[in-house]
């Protein structure tokens, strides 16, 4: 690089390319420190049983657990180093997404190299939005905001000059595409109807590349299923008896459940929040791109504004973590990308008229979409699900601002935005640590180890976490608990403890309690395992548990309890372990005639029915 070239591009980068720098590498090692803290005996081990095994299985709508099982494999089960890799993961596929998109609003001369890394480095950490509620391990909503990356990544490649080393964008839509479909068929189908609209904007030529991109998922797609259970028939008989299973837990018809459109309920707090960082994001852009006195005047503007947030948020009563609820991250990110785009309107509308094309306005637009592509098909509220890839929206933001993207001189005008989506990131995820899912206190207060998952996987949690899993192991082993034995786990909410003593969660990873379909869904994940198999396997209970499954599922395959089963090992669970206040009593029940109950579910499965 030339000196002047050098000069301008330090220019470019200045104190606000520092900051950047400075907020995205304290965010990463932050995250990064405490990726070995705590242990979710839910959601996450649901994911760990999943992608520990996920032949064991042979039904399933998402199929995040093959896809994982290679990189379980590698990492020996180690947890920490799963949750590290999987960080890493969504980092650097949102920084090259982010660095893309700053090329295809103009930034793309050699002398922004280095601002533009930096810019989007601090952009990339918004994705880490999708960690906001803890949990960092692999799993099909990391999967599908990857895929959605990836395919993004493609999508802004077919408007960017081609280079001979460049990657094409048609195999990066088509693997993308691929990967969503996997992770979560329903936001597969949703990526696809925006993705064929957003081509067919552009000829003939994108046209085709949609149809090299289809085929390219397709084979993808065939060969997973040849991989997975040895034919298309197969895999398409997996998903279909996955949906009609996961259709009793909520009692409802899954698919016409997943057409809907979820409001965010909003509070006081809320809309301050939000509007708060619109004023003080577009104040804080249009000091940036003043000159003489106007800059001042902004810039005290912005002092002012930074100082009445303070002042509002320091006089809240009972101001803690807890106060960020849960429609908060929505607001807040939002709050941010409107006022990037205010911000834009009002310092950048003369060009916008001249300079603005069918690209920006399409990519911006595809942007604002895709969090909603994301969360299209959860359960939960979808605003508030679609939070975790409010990446996109910050993206969305800057396009009214493009007219100074291809500007070494005006590239500071950008970086407000960068930093506040890095600010807010990092509360979330601190409040995250702060207040861990489904566990009693923070991350940072963690002083335990205990080894969970591979040889090598050791993790720092709670005393009472420590004592519960100690406490279960030795209980278990006294009584003749061996690895890989079959547990049938009617707690509802504690597969993570069958993880924790090696056993095998039988007919599915997690046997969901509490729901109004929690009984009619156990026995039908009993119907389909092996009579043999069932007869071995030991149950797990808790009496005084709030999600426990009835002990009338076992006699869906013709277990009789008092008869059947015989008390082997019982255990205390402190209050907090496992997000219940109360503290709890586990029981482990062996069976005991093994042979006469095989027996028996043969001739009651062999019965003519009714």
């Amino acid at each position: 690089m030339s000196q002047a070239r050098a000069q301008g591009a330090l220019a470019a980068v200045g104190l606000p390319g520092l900051l950047c720098a400075i907020l995205t590498a304290g965010l990463l090692l932050w995250s990064w420190r405490y990726a070995s803290h705590s242990f979710d005996f839910t959601d996450e081990s649901f994911y760990l049983i999943w992608m520990s095994a996920p032949f064991r299985y042979d039904w399933s709508v998402s199929q995040f657990g093959f896809i994982y099982h290679p990189l379980y494999q590698v990492l020996d089960g180690d947890i920490a180093s799963l949750r590290r890799a999987n960080l890493l993961f969504v980092f650097v596929l949102a920084w090259a997404v982010s660095d893309r998109y700053l090329r295809l609003l103009g930034a793309q001369q050699s002398e922004l190299g280095w601002p533009r890394a930096l810019l989007a480095a601090a952009l990339a950490t918004s994705a880490l939005m999708v960690f906001s509620a803890g949990l960092i391990t692999p799993n099909y909503n990391t999967l599908t905001l990857q895929g959605l990356l990836i395919a993004l990544l493609g999508l802004m490649g077919l408007q960017l000059p081609a280079t001979p080393r460049s990657l094409p964008p048609w195999l990066l839509l088509g693997g993308g595409g691929w990967l969503v479909f996997l992770a979560k068929p329903s936001s597969a189908l949703a990526l696809a109807v925006l993705a064929l609209g957003y081509l067919l904007m552009w000829g003939r030529r994108d046209v085709r590349a949609a149809g090299l991109s289809a085929l390219t998922a397709a084979l993808l797609l065939l060969a997973s299923a040849l991989v997975i259970d040895g034919s298309l028939s197969g895999f398409v008989a997996r998903l279909r008896t996955g949906v009609d299973i996961a259709s009793l837990i909520l009692d409802q018809d899954a698919l016409t459940h997943i057409f809907r459109f979820d409001f965010p309920a909003r509070s006081a707090f809320d809309q301050r929040l939000c509007l708060s960082l619109i004023a003080v994001t577009a104040l804080a852009v249009m000091s940036v791109w003043a000159q003489g006195r106007a800059r001042k005047i902004l810039l005290l503007a912005t002092l002012l504004a930074l100082l009445d947030c303070a002042w509002w948020l320091w006089h809240l009563p009972r101001l803690s973590w807890a106060s960020l609820r849960h429609f908060a991250g929505f607001f807040c990110m939002l709050g941010v990308a409107f006022g990037a785009l205010l911000g834009g309107l009002l310092t950048q509308r003369q060009a916008l008229l001249r300079s603005t094309t069918r690209v920006h306005l399409a990519t911006g637009l595809l942007c604002a979409a895709l969090p909603y592509v994301y969360a299209f098909g959860t359960y939960s509220n979808y605003s508030q699900a679609a939070t975790k890839a409010s990446f996109f929206w910050m993206l969305a933001g800057l396009t009214c601002l493009h007219p100074v993207a291809n500007q070494v001189r005006q590239w500071r005008v950008l970086v407000p935005v960068a930093v506040m989506a890095a600010l807010v990131s990092a509360v979330f995820i601190t409040r995250a640590m702060a207040l861990p899912y489904r566990q009693a206190q923070a991350l940072w207060r963690n002083d335990h180890q205990v080894a969970i998952g591979g040889p090598a996987s050791r993790l720092v949690v709670s005393e009472a976490v420590a004592a519960y899993v100690g406490a279960a192991s030795d209980a278990a082993r006294q009584a003749a608990f061996a690895d890989d034995t079959p547990v049938i786990d009617l707690s509802g909410h504690s597969p993570g403890l069958v993880y924790a003593l090696k056993g095998t969660a039988l007919g599915v990873p997690w046997l969901l309690g509490g729901y109004p379909g929690s009984l009619q869904h156990a026995q039908a994940v009993f119907a389909r395992c092996s009579c043999e198999s069932l007869a071995k396997a030991w149950v797990l209970v808790e009496p005084d548990g709030p999600r426990m499954i009835s002990a009338d599922a076992l006699s869906s395959f013709g277990a009789v309890w008092a008869r059947d089963y015989l008390e082997a090992a019982r255990w205390s669970i402190a209050p907090g372990v496992g997000g219940e206040k109360n503290a709890r009593t586990q029981v482990l029940y062996k069976p005991v005639a093994s042979a006469e109950l095989t027996a028996r579910c043969k001739a009651l499965r062999s019965a003519p029915t009714p």
